[in-house]
């Protein structure tokens, strides 16, 4: 069962996984230009006013053919829907006249997966910025020459063009003092986690709607399948 985004997310404040593919997946995003772009583009959608400063982009991964951002909203679920509305629609048309081009740049909608709190948060922006090193396009100890991920940001400081839309979670200001204790913090958990996490567990935990423990993920799928009935039930036509 196909399940909306109202049915998924909680309606006033949460952290997501987003994650989009270009158009049949191709390597549409290839050439620093154009990731340039897609990030210049999120900057708008950040600032416009119907989003009214509601919704924060904590780290990203741009690759050649997908995004990954990690995304938080407060007051309401359609300060999320506005951002992603005006970022992408800026983007599809800038591209487009870009390229000289026309049609769908994205295959599908953005997928937006709940993050149960701010572990799995964490987990989950390690698994963004991951996605050079997966991908082989670097070894790990070179990822902070990567610009276009948000590792530079926490592990190194750099603030940039790029990294400037970044607002850090509340979870990597705990991480120490000051900003160098942030940093060499942040770049022992990194190193951890790449360490010890199995890549095919992690992409199967990072692939559902539901990302946290197990009690709590089942809990979330009930309570969106009784939305999505819920809604059924009430479009049904009065009987008789």
């Amino acid at each position: 069962m196909r399940f909306s985004r109202i049915n998924l997310l909680p309606l006033e404040h949460a952290t997501v996984h987003k994650y989009w593919r270009c158009h049949n997946r191709a390597y549409l995003l290839s050439g620093h230009h154009l990731k340039a772009l897609y990030l210049k583009c999120t900057e708008i959608g950040l600032n416009h006013r119907n989003t009214d400063n509601q919704v924060k982009v904590h780290a990203y991964s741009v690759m050649d053919n997908h995004v990954h951002q990690i995304v938080s909203y407060s007051g309401a679920l359609t300060k999320l829907c506005h951002f992603m509305r005006v970022a992408h629609g800026v983007f599809g048309r800038r591209f487009n006249r870009l390229q000289k081009r026309s049609g769908a740049v994205a295959n599908d909608r953005p997928k937006t997966a709940l993050l149960q709190n701010d572990f799995h948060s964490m987990r989950a922006q390690f698994y963004v910025e991951a996605n050079p090193i997966r991908a082989r396009m670097c070894m790990a100890e070179n990822l902070k020459l990567q610009t276009f991920t948000s590792y530079r940001y926490y592990a190194y400081g750099i603030v940039d063009e790029q990294t400037k839309l970044i607002s850090p979670p509340t979870w990597y200001i705990k991480l120490g003092g000051t900003p160098k204790e942030r940093q060499a913090k942040y770049r022992s958990l990194f190193k951890a986690y790449l360490e010890k996490t199995d890549e095919m567990t992690v992409k199967l935990e990072m692939i559902t709607p539901f990302v946290g423990e197990k009690d709590w993920a089942d809990t979330q799928k009930l309570r969106a399948l009784r939305l999505v009935q819920l809604g059924m039930l009430l479009a049904r036509p009065p009987p008789g």
